[in-house]
């Protein structure tokens, strides 16, 4: 049997409402839960004082008649439709001071002043199913009523689902005239998954009205006060969670899916914690058929300074991941920078509750187990941030693994990227105290190893006379410092666009500026424009002396990540330029490009770009 409208619209009509009732028979439909489910938050609400209770769009919902039970008796009900009307007079003959009536709660019949309460389940949403003048009209009318007809010190009590469009009336009407409001978030129903809310304004007589700020909202036993449009926004996190857990409530082949959890515990003045999620979790349905565990779930957290890697922030990766723990759902999780974690015990305590959401009704009888990589989550110390017009944020950070402690530089435009890593070593000072300092033997990216061998192809690397290298983009200038530590023959240039990643490199990473080592402050791309100008008019002589360079490096980020190509820019390979690189570079000299490329035709292209200019 279809019960439900064809259209919004039909939530207001009255003869949707006759024809529901007739369908339905005696079997009362309770939006929202019944009175068990809303006893505990509706006594709060309600006072031995509140004699006069008026029930609007009563329905054949049983509230009414659990509320007499319990002692409050003076009950008045009504609704549009004579159907139910009179099936509820039937059914409730022996509450004898109970009164069930006819009656549009836009025109209400009653005097001013004639009730305590004015309860609502359900009937602010069915009125506002629509976001039309018609309809915001038609609320503010019933909000108009129900404020004529209660006394001052009165309540109007809505049990809502206090969707967006629904609540902002709330807010539209009650907030601006200053009642007094509190929110009270209220148990999901297996009928429906969606988060109820009771909604209290309290009105004020015309002299107590002042500055309504802060308004309570209540989770079971815990309360908080929050400003309007903080309270708005927690309203829609809660409907969105709702509408999360309603995705992931069954285990999909192949499925990911990501959301942040924010620390609801964070101070006002802590604005780091404010402005940044405490948890990243993804959710990883396995793709597998052959896994030992297809029907259960575990939550693998990311040790703190791994999470830019590709096993745990590519989709490739995390599946691997969840095939190889072997479960059918893996929910990764990675901590994020600003905020303080004790160990893994503590991590898995703090997120057992909120995991329980994430994971198919059949697992939450089970503990869910917590994978990590070792004990140790690692722990991240912040050194210095310092903010680039053109880089934006940028942050140094000390990050301490199971075995090791590196220093990196990380852009927060991109923050799973680690644009520069150094090792941290320890040493004894004289005082017998123990410091670390950087290593410089240490090259943490696996492509400036690769670079490094690619000196070994330089017919010139032997002779006396120093050898040129050209760096274009310094990052924390750790690949030229390695070459000027340990290939002391170079002469290495690094050219750097933003003057404030230079001076973090000199000033964290070690960077230094001396007769093997210079940093440029200048646009790549104008750079070698101007040097290749520059070598064409000064000499026909190819040798180094004229500005040549044995080896160019090139090795910059991009800055837009809606090409699926980090590394280079692509006016780094256009044909132009290349042709100016090439020369650039003495007989025999090499071009080495970092390309971080995640898209194949992309990748095949910039190789077809470089072949045209470089066919060898």
């Amino acid at each position: 049997m279809d019960l439900l409208p064809k259209t919004y619209s039909e939530f207001r009509s009255k003869a949707y409402w006759d024809s529901f009732f007739k369908k339905r028979g005696e079997k009362e439909f309770e939006w929202y839960g019944d009175y068990q489910h809303l006893q505990a938050s509706l006594q709060s609400c309600i006072s031995k004082n509140d004699s006069r209770i008026l029930v609007i769009g009563c329905g054949n919902s049983n509230l009414s008649s659990h509320l007499y039970d319990a002692g409050y008796q003076s009950i008045v009900n009504i609704d549009f439709s004579e159907i139910v009307i009179r099936e509820m007079k039937k059914k409730n003959m022996g509450r004898v001071n109970m009164k069930w009536e006819v009656m549009n709660m836009l025109n209400m019949k009653f005097s001013d002043n004639s009730f305590d309460m004015v309860l609502d389940k359900g009937t602010l949403d069915a009125l506002v199913s629509e976001e039309t003048e018609t309809v915001r009209g038609e609320a503010k009318q019933m909000f108009q009523e129900i404020e004529r007809i209660l006394v001052d010190g009165g309540k109007y009590v809505c049990i809502s689902l206090a969707q967006e469009h629904v609540f902002q009336q709330i807010v539209n009407y009650f907030d601006t005239k200053r009642w007094k409001m509190r929110v009270h978030r209220l148990p999901s129903t297996q009928e429906s998954p969606l988060t109820p809310f009771l909604i209290l304004a309290e009105k004020k007589p015309e002299k107590e009205k002042g500055d309504n700020e802060f308004i309570p909202i209540l989770n079971g036993a815990q309360s908080k006060k929050v400003k309007m449009q903080e309270l708005q926004e927690a309203l829609r996190e809660i409907q969105w969670l709702d509408t999360v857990k309603q995705r992931v409530v069954n285990i999909k082949r192949g499925r990911t899916f990501s959301l942040e959890l924010w620390d609801d515990r964070a101070s006002r003045s802590d604005q780091t914690v404010q402005q940044t999620p405490r948890y990243l979790l993804t959710i990883v349905d396995n793709k597998s058929t052959t896994i030992g565990e297809p029907n259960k779930c575990a939550v693998f957290v990311v040790p703190i300074g791994r999470e830019h890697e590709w096993l745990f922030s590519s989709e490739e990766g995390q599946y691997q991941l969840a095939s190889s723990a072997s479960f059918g759902r893996l929910i990764v999780v990675s901590m994020q920078r600003g905020h303080s974690y004790e160990s893994l015990s503590s991590v898995q305590d703090e997120l057992s509750p909120k995991i329980l959401d994430l994971v198919p009704p059949s697992c939450r009888k089970d503990k869910i187990p917590f994978l990590s990589a070792g004990e140790d989550i690692g722990h991240r110390t912040p050194v210095c941030s310092r903010v680039s017009g053109l880089s934006g944020t940028m942050i140094v950070e000390d990050v301490a693994t199971s075995d090791m402690v590196v220093r990196r530089l990380i852009f927060l435009e991109n923050p799973r990227i680690v644009q520069s890593e150094v090792s941290l070593v320890p040493f004894s000072l004289p005082t017998g105290k123990t410091e670390r300092t950087i290593d410089p033997d240490y090259l943490a990216c696996e492509y400036h190893h690769l670079m490094v061998g690619g000196l070994s192809f330089l017919p010139s690397i032997t002779e006396p006379s120093p050898v040129k290298v050209l760096v274009i983009g310094l990052g924390g200038g750790v690949f030229p410092m390695f070459l000027r530590r340990h290939f002391p023959f170079l002469s290495t240039e690094a050219v750097e666009l933003d003057p404030a990643v230079a001076s973090v490199a000199q000033d964290f990473f070690g960077a230094v500026v001396d007769d093997k080592m210079q940093i440029h402050i200048a646009d790549g791309l104008e750079f070698v424009r101007t040097k290749a100008n520059s070598i064409s008019t000064s000499s026909s002589s190819s040798s180094s002396s004229d500005g040549r360079y044995s080896m160019v490096v090139v090795d910059v980020d991009s800055k837009d990540v809606s090409v699926g190509m980090s590394c280079p820019p692509a006016s780094f390979l256009e044909t132009s330029f290349l042709e100016q690189l090439k020369h650039l570079l003495v007989p025999g000299g090499i071009i080495m490009y970092n390309v971080s490329c995640r898209s194949v035709p992309l990748w095949q292209s910039t190789l077809r770009q470089l072949s045209v200019v470089f066919p060898d």
